[in-house]
Parts: structure tokens; sequence; C-alpha cells
């Protein structure tokens, strides 16, 4: 793993999923604390203004996002439709934030990175990485509530109407443990994630070549 000495770049990228506007913002502002007079960059994967890949009401919460990012003297980076946009992540230090794709590529090129869960999808990225991720979202009263009756289609009712997770409480605090933890211990935890990578490169490599042509 390429551990960073000195921290002097990182990039952030904010969640897809408007439940977690607030939380997206809360977290730079944590990250801009605690990493003060440090490069910060709000990525978007899906680009920030309506296109293919990003629809209006996304456009709406995108726009939101980097004004909070702005404020906060964060650079807003425009990641969609290019590759040659992520070339920026070779400057950087490592990665914080919700997308799966971002926290793969640092992974890849051997640099920290903290997935926060937006979803299942996160969980099983890190489980089949073997890193620790932070779960975004807390189980909602009524998702507890629901899990207790025995009839499905009532729980299950239930479940749909009030919702089934929210933004967890706990989720800066967790953070800010998690990221002073790994800088003091020089990202210990990421020390066995390249032979994990490379266990994968070798059966996916005899995976392709068993292809007919």
């Amino acid at each position: 793993m390429n551990k960073p000495k000195i921290i002097r770049k990182i990039v952030y990228t904010p969640a897809q999923r408007h439940m977690y506007r607030q939380q997206s913002i809360d977290v730079m502002a944590l990250l801009k604390r605690m990493f003060s007079g440090i490069e910060l960059y709000c990525s978007f994967h899906r680009g920030i203004s309506s296109n293919d890949d990003s629809p209006t009401i996304d456009s709406e919460n995108n726009l939101i996002l980097k004004n909070g990012a702005e404020k906060l003297g964060y650079t807003i980076v425009d990641a969609s439709q290019d590759l040659n946009k992520l070339k920026l992540y070779d400057e950087c230090d490592f990665h914080v934030g919700y997308r799966v794709h971002g926290h793969i590529f640092f992974l890849s090129k051997r640099k920290p990175s903290v997935l926060i869960h937006e979803d299942g999808r996160g969980n099983g990225v890190s489980d089949a990485l073997n890193v620790q991720g932070i779960d975004a979202y807390e189980r909602s009263v009524s998702s507890q509530v629901a899990k207790k009756i025995s009839l499905p289609k009532i729980s299950g009712g239930i479940k749909k109407i009030f919702g089934d997770i929210v933004p967890s409480n706990m989720l800066l605090k967790i953070l800010e443990d998690y990221l002073i933890e790994e800088i003091e211990s020089d990202f210990s935890r990421f020390s066995g994630v390249g032979k994990v990578i490379d266990s994968y490169y070798t059966i996916m490599t005899k995976f392709l070549k068993s292809l007919p042509d």
C-alpha cells in the first residue's frame, strides 16, 4: 500500500441518495475541520448538472452539495463522461466518501480509502475486500417495529410507508475516530488489501482466458 506519510490532498465523494444530503455536507465539514490547510476535492462521478447520467432531480441535489462544498473551501470536480478527469486522483493521498467506484479506484492504486456505506453495495464491497467501511444508515424506528411483527404483509407495509432506514446519528463520531486511528497507526488496516486484490485479479484472469473467443 502507498501509505501517505504527509497528507496533502484528499478526495471526497458525496452520497447519491438524497436522504444523505445533510449528512454529506456534515462529513465535508468534519474533514475540513480535521484536515485544515489541506487541499480538499469534492468529486461528482455522475456529473452535477442534468445529463444522461444525472436526471434533473439529482442535479438539484448535486447543486446543493456543490454549494455546500464551495462554502467549505472544497475544489469541485465533475468527474463524469471522461476517464481522464480521474487523473487528479493519482495526485491525491486518499479518498473518503460514499462512491463505491471511487473507493475501488483508490484501492486499485494501493491508496487508502474509507467507504461510507450508502446501501448494500457498499457493504458488499467492504466485505469482499476485507476492509472496514462505515454505515451511513441505521434502522428506522418503524423498521424495528416491523421486525417484531410476524405478519409479512403488515411489516412490509410499515417499511414501505415509513421507510426502512434513516441517516445514522453516529456516523460523524465513528468516522472521526476511524480516521484518527488510521492516521496514527499508519493506515494499518489496509496492509492486506493488496494481496486480496491480487488474488481476485488472478481468479478473474483465469476466468477471462476460459471464455470462448
